[in-house]
């Protein structure tokens, strides 16, 4: 066994749509629960996650169609907002005016055309949400970043970026979005992106129906979607669903991810979503990307790389053990995707990640699982990516050790971090081996802002069921300096 080595659009598909797109409602609803804790967080990282595809769609696509670049014209008091709703059918927006905060707070008049013409309105709803409307006059299915400013008494007070993804030609939409930002009663958009959305008309064959099923842990709605294929080959499924509400106005969109799926194989996915679930009644695909499972986005994929899975099974009922050993000469990543069976159906597919592994290394990773039934696991996709090490920052973590077993019985271990530059934030990357030279786990300790010169030990905490014969080895040391 080799020793450990230090250091890691198409258009739209020709079926009748269930939305209305001339279908118009009253003023905002503001029936909406309050803003928990939770739901909070959730809406940060649906917002993180959206603006991530959005910068991969503009990078891969280059179209953005419609970008206004709205400069402010004349100044003046707060301006009165008049808005022309526009319809499927209207090719060229009527000029209107909106209004929009110069660099000095004061508001402006602007001109709405283009993207900015689909947005009929923002505003402020009671639990202190941001709710905008939105209609898709384009004959493309469409993504939209929305900037808007808070506006108390004609004053800017504060702005924010709302994100409306796969708007589908003539859909109208009204849907919230959380902020931070307490301050403004009032709110104005300002600028407005509108893009083509990435999406394959020929593949919604593929999909079951969008199902409704529940409400989740922070009071969202939960949904589910089905893939099944004939293709040759292995693959990767996206999937945007829109949430309707019971007059089938669209309320919220959500999206899933299904990994791995083979001919002739039924698999679920699960839809995220950060939509309030009172109100929502059904939902329905609009939008759905593949990728060949033998494709990898930032290194190698294939059967070779599944040559190097050993497989996986089930470590005491919600852990999963994944086994790998690295054939390669360099330091390397792996991102492993295996399915869940229970009998013949498929439960769910998840991921883990392997990181810095050594040249012939073999490295037992467990995680935990969120199935509750199945009784089997396949590796369904495995990618292999290099590693770029630095081994001059080893000296930054020259020292780990295995210090005994924590209240459940798994390793704990402490790294000595000694900082040799400028104040910085390091991290270093510690894997536990068994006497033989299997990485059996991995842990990280972190030192924040530590000053030059300075030196601090640092607990380790694993999933490691806790062998006296174990030992430590740092692989990785990074350090950011403050």
């Amino acid at each position: 066994m080799a020793a450990p080595v230090g250091g890691v659009d198409g258009p739209p598909p020709a079926t009748t749509p269930s939305w209305n797109p001339n279908q118009v409602t009253g003023t905002p609803d503001d029936s909406g629960s309050s803003n928990k804790p939770l739901k909070i967080l959730a809406g940060v990282v649906g917002a993180a996650v959206i603006a991530l595809v959005g910068v991969v769609l503009v990078s891969q696509l280059g179209d953005d169609e419609d970008g206004d670049d709205l400069a402010a014209e004349t100044t003046t008091s707060m301006a009165e907002v008049t808005t022309t709703e526009p319809t499927p059918e209207t090719t060229e927006a009527e000029t209107t005016t909106t209004t929009a905060a110069d660099d000095e707070g004061r508001v402006s008049e602007l001109d709405r055309s283009g993207g900015l013409d689909d947005v009929v309105s923002c505003a402020r709803v009671a639990d202190g949400d941001l709710e905008l409307d939105v209609i898709n006059s384009s004959s493309d299915i469409s993504d939209y970043w929305v900037e808007v400013s808070l506006l108390e008494n004609g004053t800017e007070v504060g702005t924010e970026t709302v994100y409306v993804n796969e708007l589908r030609p003539g859909e109208r939409t009204v849907e919230r979005a959380f902020t931070f930002e307490e301050a403004g009663t009032e709110c104005v958009v300002t600028d407005v992106d509108r893009f083509d959305a990435s999406h394959e008309p020929e593949r919604l064959a593929d999909l079951g129906p969008c199902e409704v099923t529940g409400v989740d842990f922070a009071g969202d709605v939960t949904a589910t979607v089905t893939v099944a294929h004939d293709r040759d080959g292995t693959f990767d499924y996206s999937i945007g669903v829109a949430l309707l509400d019971a007059d089938g106005l669209r309320r919220g969109s959500g999206s899933a991810s299904v990994a791995g799926v083979r001919p002739g194989e039924t698999a679920p996915g699960e839809v995220f979503t950060t939509t309030d679930a009172e109100g929502i009644v059904s939902c329905e695909v609009s939008t759905v990307l593949t990728v060949d499972a033998d494709e990898s986005f930032f290194g190698e994929a294939g059967a070779e790389v599944l040559g190097d899975i050993g497989g996986c099974g089930e470590v005491d009922g919600d852990r999963i053990s994944v086994e790998v050993t690295n054939s390669t000469d360099e330091v390397v990543d792996y991102w492993i995707t295996y399915a869940l069976f229970d009998g013949d159906r498929r439960v769910t597919d998840e991921s883990v990640g392997v990181q810095h592994l050594g040249p012939g290394v073999t490295a037992i990773e467990r995680t935990w699982t969120s199935a509750e039934t199945f009784d089997r696991c396949e590796v369904v996709g495995a990618e292999r990516t290099p590693v770029d090490l630095d081994e001059s920052l080893f000296s930054f973590a020259p020292e780990c050790r295995v210090t005994g077993a924590d209240f459940f019985d798994d390793v704990e271990g402490e790294v000595d971090i000694v900082n040799s530059g400028d104040e910085s934030d390091i991290s270093a990357y510690v894997g536990f081996y068994d006497p033989t030279g299997v990485r059996v786990g991995t842990s990280v300790g972190f030192s924040d802002t530590l000053a030059a010169g300075a030196s601090e030990t640092v607990e380790l905490f694993t999933v490691v069921p806790y062998d006296e014969s174990l030992t430590c080895v740092v692989e990785r040391v990074e350090v950011w300096s403050n």
